[in-house]
């Protein structure tokens, strides 16, 4: 693994994006694209787990989004449902990247309109990104069914492993199927889950991601950007039952998932 390597893929996306932007411009002149880089790891490892697209929920503007990423600001940081992806990633996974498709953040009506023209862009520079962090035993994750859907029948760098439920709110009517198949086993790995324990542990994930960042790309850990994360959290609703719900279900996907891969 080359940490040029990864500087020079980053380049190349930010390059991609100017260019997608350019594209959307002439038939969408207000339309808003920034990019928004990715968490990489400091080693190869076993799990990529591969989501759609970044929302513009972080910036209002394309000016703000630059200024945003030039103080550090990265994706899946956002959200409760972001660090308790990570949470559950860190806690049943020995090793994972996260990433997108594609690394173009827009709105989510303009990630509709345009996905399916875009995604076949991003192709080449989305397996380049699977050789540098993938380890040779290491499986793709879909996260939701959109992105096990697009993924059928391309030739992947990695193999693909079975999706995972996707954290947005169109999909969390089917939270609570799979803790309805393990009511007991449920109730003890709720009572578990605090809202203490979810914030140390995402304190925890952005120095560890900002650590190898800096390691990386020669950035200064944004500790301000850290702890105004960890604020904001702490103002919201943690850990609802429908978040629980959420949890149990990745824990029970991702332990199935990697059941299957050991015996690959």
């Amino acid at each position: 693994m080359s940490f040029q390597s990864y500087r020079q893929l980053r380049q190349k996306e930010a390059q991609l994006v100017e260019q997608i932007r350019g594209e959307i411009r002439l038939s969408e002149p207000e339309a808003l694209v920034a990019y928004l880089p990715n968490f990489m790891p400091p080693k190869p490892v076993e799990y990529i787990v591969l989501a759609m697209e970044p929302s513009m929920a972080w910036a209002k503007t394309e000016e703000e989004a630059q200024q945003q990423v030039n103080k550090g600001y990265r994706n899946f940081m956002h959200s409760w449902e972001d660090f308790l992806l990570h949470h559950c990633l860190k806690t049943d996974l020995p090793s994972y990247h996260i990433t997108d498709i594609s690394k173009a953040a827009m709105t989510v009506k303009n990630a509709g309109i345009w996905r399916d023209q875009l995604y076949p862009q991003w192709m080449d520079l989305l397996c380049q990104e699977i050789e540098l962090v993938g380890a040779e035993n290491a499986v793709i994750i879909p996260l939701g069914a959109k992105v096990e859907d697009y993924l059928q029948g391309k030739i992947l760098p990695r193999p693909i492993a079975a999706k995972m439920m996707h954290f947005s709110g169109n999909a969390a009517k089917y939270r609570k199927d799979i803790p309805a198949g393990f009511p007991e086993e449920y109730e003890e790995f709720s009572k578990k889950q605090t809202i203490q324990i979810l914030l140390e542990s995402a304190e925890e994930r952005l120095k560890k991601l900002f650590q190898t960042e800096n390691q990386i790309f020669e950035t200064p850990t944004p500790q301000k950007l850290i702890d105004d994360r960890i604020s904001v959290l702490s103002k919201k609703e943690g850990v609802s039952e429908s978040r629980k719900q959420l949890m149990f279900t990745y824990f029970k996907q991702l332990t199935e998932i990697v059941a299957k891969n050991s015996k690959r």
